[in-house]
């Protein structure tokens, strides 16, 4: 049975439609029909006030490491704010005017990705300022099986720490868990959870 992503239990609810959303996402932030989360979200009434992008911008079209400026969404006005380039935190400004953070972005399930780390950084800013923030789950295209080392915490960065193991083994909701938990952000968090996923399923296996 095919998976269904929290993108699209995200759209059957309303539990979003009366805040204001600042949605951090890039290319892979599509459906189970391969349809882009941000316009799913419009045209079904949640308001998004704001877009952040993370490495390789929102477009997904920046290089490796380079450094990716802010912008505005030629379809909507929208501002998009980058995470990855002078800025890896969304600031007091960045994140004024909205009631949510919600992070819909698919993970390859190792840690060296920078995309976690934007979403860790970014539960850490929220929690400071009450924030709410919402992950949208996807699987581990790598199953649950955990492999590899951890790194020293000396030697933490935007490619690797909090702990993770080389392949972490966990889907991105539940590793928001982990980094709230263990190193006690403290973030008002919520996982909209997938349907029909197995823990040990490797991608070709959810549909």
């Amino acid at each position: 049975m095919k998976v269904k992503l929290g993108i699209d239990c995200l759209l059957e609810s309303d539990i979003l439609k009366k805040k204001r959303i600042g949605l951090l996402t890039n290319s892979s932030g599509v459906n189970g029909d391969l349809k882009i989360n941000v316009d799913l979200m419009l045209n079904g009434g949640f308001k998004i006030v704001k877009l952040f992008g993370p490495e390789h911008g929102i477009s997904g079209a920046a290089a490796d490491g380079v450094s990716v400026d802010n912008a505005v969404d030629p379809k909507y006005g929208i501002p998009i704010y980058s995470l990855f380039g002078d800025v890896i935190r969304p600031t007091e400004e960045m994140l004024s005017g909205i009631d949510v953070f919600v992070y819909d972005i698919q993970d390859v399930g190792l840690r060296f990705y920078t995309y976690l780390y934007s979403l860790v950084y970014s539960m850490e800013e929220c929690a400071k300022r009450g924030i709410e923030v919402v992950v949208l789950d996807r699987p581990d295209p790598l199953s649950c099986k955990i492999v590899g080392p951890t790194i020293k915490k000396r030697l933490d960065s935007i490619v690797g720490g909090y702990g993770l193991a080389l392949r972490y083994g966990m889907t991105v909701g539940e590793v928001a868990k982990y980094f709230n938990k263990v190193f006690d952000i403290g973030a008002d968090l919520t996982v909209v959870p997938m349907e029909n996923y197995e823990k040990y399923m490797y991608y070709d296996e959810t549909g």
